[in-house]
């Protein structure tokens, strides 16, 4: 390179890092104009170093389908080299497609010159390639990683592996790094080390790459942390499957290894070195000091404490068990992998493992049963003595049956007074939870019993410490309700609730199931009478089953009574069923039913099923008279609750086309919280975020940044960029709201927005944020890293025009409270706003 004086590299970032290893490589970057990679995310430690040392370093975004897109070609003295710019050319070609908190997929639109290939139905092509947008800076992105990279383990929890790769990748010591997990308990590593390190043993190359191991862990979750004995090095010089540009090819890097990550699997199981057999007493000590050293625990650890109460991790549990298996001798038995999970607290686990190594102790993971048996023993030791009759505690007392019941006690004479246990961040907003949903009318057999699911096996444990609880004394009811439907007046139900939304794909995708079940349902308001009257009886402990003790067939009753209410659907075997829902829109917005899939998919994606359990009702029909006049299904019933859903809870998720779309419209000057609200709202609703600043010109940037306010020329085409966002994100990409914050300080401003939405058929709701100037201008003092100053506060407060006496569409905030009180005012605002439009 010296030799022939260039003037411009270009290259994979792994070039990069074999020339950043030594000073002359880095002298030799120095020297060029330009430094370009591309082929694959340049890790952030190796990119700083080059741009600390003075490299003009310059990343490039683009793909064979569609051509170069971005470069973060940019300004003197903008050190963001992993941030790609927009240009104004290639902006309205790009639509970002929301993938995860701040993360963005970048699809290229049908007209691009470049590209030559689609893979969505509308023409686009969608790249897989997820970028966070820069703070500040507008338009411009910071690759993080490929959609199809995310590993997924055992109990569903999530982790995206590249950033950490990647930081690991660029320590000297490493050629390579790879993690693996997918349907485990726990992450590891493959690790190729660098040629530097070929002579070195496997114990000498992890102290080499431990520590940028350690700093990789710290910023990762727990759940993703990976553990010294769960790295596997390869051979330096081993072949492994790479991409033309050098980055790996995931799936067949896992296939090529799949024998060196079953054997890091077990090596982590397997016992080494000089066992040491220790008493209770010395297995009491060496697990205290364990859990100290691990966990960073108190020095004072009662042998009774819980271990995860104390603070312990999921890593962290791992990391005991191995030290565990490293040090006791458990008499070549082996040592369960949720042992910690199973034994927490020294009491139990040093009892256990000294079980296991005298011969008295069980190998085998327990069965769910003993774990359930584990769960009663632990939560049954002591019961509070009777209460009073007068004091009733209600939990659930938001949803629709608790709403009834609470009711119903409250008009008791014999009732003093009603705890209601909720979810809520202090008694004012709990008490509020209550209050708005009271008055609305809307509607111990043997473990094995319990559903093959957690949630079912919980009620089966609550339910048997209930019995123990009877047997100290304490008067228990235990009622087991089943399905609750719709009310018998009004027929008011829960549109999110799974049935609804199962009888919602007659609509959505035009079929239902035939179901060989037969239902036991009952009305909200006939269960709520049920469960007054069993609670208060003087019968003492009771086990009943709170469910309609007349049945009717899915298939013969339920869908032709479905049919006289006029829905129109095609019946399907229940496999056939899943599958057109698979294929529907995944927009859960126009489509709701589409977040259940997997869950309908997991009763209903098979040939064969077991009959409806049927419930013996004795008991509870004995205890309230409501359950013995109820009918099993009337079609004047079905006709009630289909007419609500149809008319007031399915109303606006009819299909992608029919779906009325709704645009909220963050709006005030600046300093007033837009983006913060905004984002929470989005999240809160799970919809899009479009953030106006980031569409400004550069030009208009560097205007605000230089204390100019912007003109009128200038916020007219910004706002054409943010409609033609927002309208894409909401028609061609089938979203059915988007929250966009954008100042729309003039009322011109404004209808220049309702115009270009009303032309899409998208209803528009302006929040508008408004504050007083001090609290504008401290904020914006605080803000750091901004173009807009507190110089423009004047100008836009100037600028602002109140909403006229027409502007029915805009809702005023005071965005001078804290940031809780604000969004929790502008969630109750929005709702009854969307009611007006």
């Amino acid at each position: 390179m010296q030799s022939n004086n260039f003037e411009i590299f270009y290259g994979v970032p792994y070039a990069l890092k074999l020339l950043s290893e030594t000073q002359k490589g880095i002298s030799v970057l120095q020297e060029l104009k330009v430094v370009m990679y591309g082929g694959s995310a340049c890790p952030d430690d190796l990119g700083n170093l080059l741009v600390e040392n003075g490299v003009n370093l310059i990343g490039h975004y683009g793909a064979t389908e569609v051509g170069q897109l971005m470069t973060s070609f940019r300004a003197e003295g903008d050190k963001e080299w992993n941030y790609v710019r927009e240009s104004e050319k290639l902006s309205k070609f790009l639509q970002w497609v929301p993938r995860g908190p701040n993360l963005y997929e970048c699809v290229v639109l049908d007209g691009w010159p470049s590209k030559v290939q689609s893979n969505q139905p509308d023409g686009s092509y969608a790249t897989k390639d997820l970028f966070q947008p820069h703070p500040s800076i507008p338009r411009a992105w910071k690759y993080i990683a490929r959609l199809d990279d995310t590993i997924v383990l055992v109990n569903g929890e999530k982790f995206n592996p590249v950033m950490m790769e990647g930081k690991i990748r660029s320590n000297k010591n490493v050629a390579e790094a790879v993690v693996f997990g997918a349907g485990r308990a726990h992450l590891g590593m493959l690790l190729i080390p660098a040629a530097r390190l070929a002579a070195h043993t496997k114990e000498e190359i992890l102290d080499a790459i431990w520590p940028v191991i350690e700093s990789a862990n710290k910023s990762a979750d727990a759940f993703a942390r990976i553990s010294r004995n769960m790295i596997r090095a390869l051979p330096h010089d081993c072949s492994y499957p790479r991409t033309d540009k050098g980055s790996i090819i995931r799936q067949a890097f896992y296939k090529q290894f799949q024998q060196e990550i079953e054997e890091t699997y077990d090596l982590a199981d397997t016992v080494s070195g000089e066992l040491v057999q220790l008493d209770l007493p010395e297995l009491r000590q060496f697990l205290r000091g364990l859990l100290q050293k691990t966990a960073d625990s108190p020095t004072t650890i009662a042998d009774d404490d819980d271990f995860f109460v104390l603070g312990l991790d999921s890593l962290q549990a791992i990391q005991m068990r191995s030290e565990i298996l490293r040090t006791v001798d458990i008499g070549g038995n082996k040592l369960g992998q949720q042992i910690v999970f199973e034994q927490p607290s020294i009491n139990r686990l040093s009892s256990f493992l000294l079980s296991l190594r005298m011969g008295g102790g069980k190998n085998e993971e327990p069965s769910i049963e003993q774990q359930m048996e584990r769960l009663v023993a632990q939560y049954s030791n002591a019961f509070m003595s009777k209460p009073s009759r007068s004091s009733i505690v209600v939990t659930g007392a938001t949803g629709s049956l608790g709403a009834h019941v609470v009711a119903k006690l409250a008009s008791r004479p014999d009732i003093d007074r009603i705890y209601c246990l909720v979810r809520a961040d202090d008694a004012s907003h709990g008490h509020k939870r209550v209050a708005t949903v009271i008055p609305v009318p809307e509607r111990s057999p043997d473990f094995a019993w319990a559903q093959n699911m957690g949630y079912a096996q919980s009620k089966s444990v609550a339910e048997h410490i209930c019995a123990k609880a009877s047997s100290q004394g304490v008067t228990a009811r235990v009622l087991r309700v089943g399905q609750i439907i719709g009310d018998t007046e009004h027929g008011v139900w829960n549109a999110q609730e799974a049935v609804p939304m199962m009888m919602q794909t007659a609509i959505t995708i035009g079929a239902l199931p035939k179901l060989q079940e037969t239902p036991s349902w009952l009305p909200v308001d006939v269960v709520a009478d049920a469960v007054t009257d069993i609670s208060l009886s003087t019968s003492g402990s009771i086990f009943a089953n709170i469910t309609n003790p007349q049945v009717f067939s899915w298939s013969n009753d339920l869908l032709p009574a479905l049919r006289k209410c006029g829905l129109v659907f095609d019946e399907v075997e229940p496999k056939e069923w899943i599958k057109r829902l698979r294929a529907s829109n995944l927009d859960p917005i126009a489509n709701p039913p589409i977040k259940l899939t997997d869950f309908f998919a997991s009763k209903y994606d098979k040939d064969t099923f077991s009959p409806s359990k049927m419930f013996a009702t004795d008991v509870a029909r004995s205890l309230s008279p409501a359950l013995n006049k109820v009918p099993s299904l009337l079609d004047d019933h079905v006709a009630k609750f289909i007419r609500y859903l149809t008319e007031r809870a399915w109303k606006k998720s009819v299909s992608p086309s029919d779906v009325e779309k709704l645009a909220i419209v963050m709006i005030g000057p600046c300093g007033t919280g837009k983006s913060t609200i905004g984002k929470q709202i989005s999240q809160n609703l799970d919809v899009p975020f479009i953030e106006g600043d980031e569409l400004h010109s550069r030009q208009a940037v560097e205007k605000m940044r230089s204390g100019v306010s912007l003109t009128d020329e200038d916020r007219i085409s910004w706002l054409e960029r943010i409609n033609q966002r927002a309208t894409g994100t909401l028609v061609d990409l089938a979203y059915g709201s988007v929250v966009i914050s954008c100042s729309a300080l003039k009322e011109v401003y404004r209808d220049q927005i309702r115009r270009h939405m009303a032309a899409s058929k998208v209803k528009v709701v302006f929040i508008s944020l408004e504050a007083d100037r001090k609290v504008l201008v401290r904020r914006l003092q605080e803000r750091k890293g901004h173009y807009m100053g507190e110089a423009l506060v004047d100008s836009q407060i100037d600028l602002y025009e109140p909403p006229s006496s027409k502007e029915y569409d805009i809702v005023s905030v005071d965005a001078g409270n804290d940031e809780k009180t604000v969004l929790e005012t502008v969630h109750w605002l929005l709702e009854d706003a969307v009611k007006w439009l």
